[in-house]
Parts: C-alpha cells; sequence; structure tokens
C-alpha cells in the first residue's frame, strides 16, 4: 500500500516485505518521512512523524498491539486480506480500521523503521486541517467499531487493551483536556507560586525534548529542527526535496493517465 503523494527507496520493498517470512505476520507498517520539511509548518510535521507516530510504532511492536498501518507506507499479506473481507469503507480511517481487523483475526502486525517512503504533507493551515480532522474522526470511528476486542483474548485482546487504551488516553483524552492544563498552568504563574510552577513545566518541556532526542537518534535523524530551523542545505534536506518533487510529479502523471482515460 502507498499513497499517490508518496515514494519508496530504492531498498523500501525489499526491506518492507522481510517480516513475511514469519507466517504470523499479517502486516507490516513502514518509516514514513516528511519530504517537504521547509517553512515552519513543514518541520513541525517532520518532527512529529519522528516523535508522534514512529515512536508510537516501535512501542506498539513491542507491545505487539499496532493499531494502524499507515496508508503511505504498508504491505499486507493477501490471504490475511481475503480472510477479513479487504478493505473496509465503514470509517474514514480505512487503514486502521483494516489494520484492527488483522489483530482481531489474530494477525501480528509489526513495524520495519528501515522501510522508508518519503510523503508530502499539508502545506497550508487548511489542508492539515482537512486531513487531521479525517485521521481523527476516522480513528474514533475504527475505535468504536472494534471495541469488542477489549474483552477477546490473544492478538485481538492486546489491542484491545492495550492498543485502544493507549489511543483513548492519549489522543483522545489528553488532547481535550491539555488545554484545561495550559489554562491551570497560566493560573499557577499568576496567582500561586510561580517559581514552583515555572520548574514544574520546565521539567516537563525537559522530559519532552528529551523523548524527541531520542525518537531522533533511533530515525538516524539530525537534531537541529528541535530547537531551529537551518537554511543551510544539507544531504538529507537536498534528498527530501527532491523526494517531494518526485512525489509531485507522479501524482500529476497519474492525474493525466486517469484523465486520459
Amino acid at each position: 500500500m502507498v499513497d499517490g503523494d508518496t515514494v519508496f527507496e530504492p531498498d523500501t520493498v525489499r526491506a518492507l516485505i522481510q517480516p513475511f517470512a514469519d507466517p504470523r505476520v499479517g502486516a507490516i507498517s513502514g518509516n514514513t518521512k516528511v519530504a517537504n520539511r521547509g517553512g515552519i509548518l513543514g518541520a513541525w510535521q517532520h518532527i512529529e512523524y519522528v516523535v508522534g507516530f514512529n515512536l508510537d510504532r516501535r512501542l506498539f511492536d513491542i507491545a505487539e498491539c499496532m493499531p494502524t498501518v499507515p496508508g503511505a507506507i504498508g504491505a499486507f499479506r493477501r490471504d490475511a486480506l481475503l480472510r477479513v473481507g479487504g478493505v473496509s469503507n465503514d470509517t474514514l480511517a480505512e487503514d486502521t480500521d483494516l489494520t484492527m481487523s488483522l489483530c482481531r483475526d489474530g494477525w501480528r502486525v509489526v513495524y520495519q523503521d528501515n522501510a522508508r517512503a518519503w510523503t508530502e504533507a499539508p502545506a497550508s493551515l487548511g489542508a492539515l486541517w482537512k486531513q487531521r480532522y479525517r485521521w481523527c474522526y476516522g480513528t474514533l470511528q475504527a475505535m468504536w467499531k472494534h471495541r469488542g476486542a477489549v474483552f477477546q483474548g490473544g492478538q485481538a485482546g492486546k489491542l484491545g487493551r492495550l492498543g485502544l487504551g493507549y489511543l483513548l488516553v492519549l489522543q483522545v483524552l489528553l488532547p481535550l483536556f491539555a488545554p484545561i492544563v495550559d489554562v491551570f498552568a497560566i493560573y499557577g504563574l499568576i496567582f500561586l507560586d510561580p517559581v514552583r510552577i515555572a520548574l514544574l513545566w520546565l521539567a516537563f518541556l525537559l522530559v519532552q525534548f528529551l523523548m524527541a532526542a531520542y525518537a531522533f537518534r533511533l530515525d538516524k535523524e539530525r537534531f537541529g529542527p528541535l530547537w531551529t530551523r537551518s537554511s543551510v542545505p544539507t544531504r538529507s534536506s537536498v534528498a527530501s526535496r527532491r523526494a517531494g518533487r518526485l512525489a509531485r510529479v507522479r501524482v500529476e502523471e497519474h492525474t493525466v493517465n486517469v484523465r486520459r482515460r
């Protein structure tokens, strides 16, 4: 599986299919990289992909509760797809729905970090909002659809009690309550002990920074984007821009071919 705005590296397919040597593996998630990292929005999404997505997938891989094989880069065993009825249109997050169906059917879903794909992330706030609304709403739909996994055993139980629990706490409840925490922090700085509140807040930021640095180290990325946006073109930045241009060219070629048909 690959999105139309995504390109693979020459060795991506070979690296991606290696875990299929294990007959228990039904699907494999690859490592999605942001190609268009220029500008604040692109840099922020680059950090988000490395920290928020790829670090999570490493955790899910260890816990054997992977909830999503991304549409940008994923491989699926044909027999596994046939057993769950293929891709469903019940939700807006078809990739998450399909992955959860595979887990509930007893298949293992793993992460292959050396199978890299370069994707073109949204370049405007409007496009980003539409993408994230679809992701969030679709994920909620998939979680509700597969809520029965909480009471199952085996791979389905791991998805239900670990995977769905993680999504509920960190991707549903935490974003909802985060603004409240910010309001209380501001209130504490003004009306309570500002030194203590500031130290607690700095400690929280330090923990987040260390987690981000660890994620960047695992992905073999430069640490620069964590504190500044470098204007010096490096080999990786040039490669990412080339990947972004190639992705746009392939999308345009695909659009032309469709129109000709």
